[in-house]
């Protein structure tokens, strides 16, 4: 692993303490995704699962965390058939959502997330979290899964 690799996973560790915070009391686990090098630099990802829905997180050594997604999959089962519908939407598009989108403190750039002014960007997701993601994201709460229906559809034969 490669100097960066390892200050993406090390970054990424220290962010998922803090979001633990939030995110666990409401029942999600962090898991661990890859590292390595892509077209953006090195990287460190991992999600925090639920069920059905997970919140993806990366962190690049050139640009920080990522853009957040949210995710909510959709598994069935028919006879000799079984397909996954993974329905996703960003952090902005979630805000929006959840008529946040002008006031939520993460933003994007690019491929990068940040704060809306200039604080740290850890922060600023959990504020948005704690502020205006809890009434959809802390319990079980279909609501969740059709704001995310606004978002992409990405559909699998298993």
């Amino acid at each position: 692993m490669a100097e960066t690799e390892n200050e993406c996973v090390t970054r990424l560790r220290e962010a998922v303490r803090q979001i633990d915070e939030v995110l666990v009391p409401w029942g999600f686990q962090f898991q661990p995704g890859e590292c390595g090098s892509a077209s953006a630099g090195d990287f460190a990802n991992g999600y925090y699962v639920r069920g059905p829905i997970r919140i993806r997180l990366i962190w690049r050594d050139m640009h920080g965390l990522g853009c957040v997604l949210y995710e909510f999959e959709e598994e069935r089962r028919q006879g000799y058939l079984h397909d996954r519908t993974t329905w996703g939407i960003g952090h902005p598009g979630y805000m929006r959502a959840v008529g946040r989108g002008e006031d939520c403190a993460l933003i994007e750039r690019g491929i990068s997330s940040v704060a809306r002014h200039g604080n740290d960007v850890v922060a600023a997701f959990l504020r948005d979290l704690r502020d205006h993601a809890a009434a959809t994201l802390a319990t079980e709460n279909a609501e969740f899964a059709a704001l995310v229906h606004s978002g992409y559809r990405r559909y699998q034969v298993l």
